[in-house]
């Protein structure tokens, strides 16, 4: 009911809710209403695929929807981010789970610029692997690497489970922690894996 423009500055005071997304219509005077609709319609996906018949649609409910409404989660598919700073080992680590040699490994560290995928099957489970772009400092992340840590950052949303993989022949630095604490943002379940223990020269 924002019907004038003297109604419209009492809508900022509704901001301190911390609402993303405010509309203020006036449905009489058709004042921001086709706005409004072109919010609602942005929200819609484009592809959606309708059920044709009865019988269709009673499939795509059973197949989507719990009987209480609620949408069914892919219970037999994880998704396992190996998460790290440069050279710990991801690429080596990733080879050695699904037991290919998917991922290019060599001693030059940042070899992985794109985030790499395999997905095994293992006791009925549908397990993918992603291993992300060694992450470094902020400090010496320049040119197509910052584009690498957005694309492993937004993997980090869709993981189930990180593989946070640690030198342990070397220190541990500032980095591990952060990246650590990258992991703690996304409130994923994490398993610590201690690499190049073989040529460790500490005493654990």
């Amino acid at each position: 009911k924002i019907d004038n423009e003297k109604m419209q500055e009492n809508v900022y005071e509704y901001f301190s809710f911390g609402a993303q997304n405010i509309f203020d219509i006036s449905v009489s005077h058709n004042r921001n209403i086709s706005k409004l609709i072109s919010w609602l319609y942005a929200q819609i996906p484009q592809k959606i695929n309708t059920p044709n018949t009865e019988d269709d649609l009673i499939e795509f409910l059973e197949e989507n929807y719990t009987q209480d409404g609620e949408v069914k989660e892919e219970e037999n598919k994880i998704k396992v981010a190996i998460l790290g700073r440069v050279n710990v080992g991801k690429s080596s680590l990733l080879n050695a789970l699904v037991e290919k040699e998917r991922s290019v490994v060599i001693s030059v560290a940042g070899t992985t610029i794109d985030p790499v995928d395999e997905t095994i099957e293992y006791k009925n489970f549908e397990i993918t692997f992603v291993d992300t772009a060694g992450i470094r400092k902020r400090s010496k992340t320049q040119g197509i690497e910052k584009y690498a840590l957005l694309r492993s950052k937004k993997m980090l949303e869709d993981a189930d489970v990180a593989l946070l993989v640690l030198d342990c022949s070397q220190d541990f630095v500032e980095l591990d922690e952060k990246i650590g604490g990258l992991i703690a943002q996304y409130k994923l379940a994490t398993i610590v894996i201690l690499n190049k223990y073989d040529i460790s020269q500490k005493e654990y």
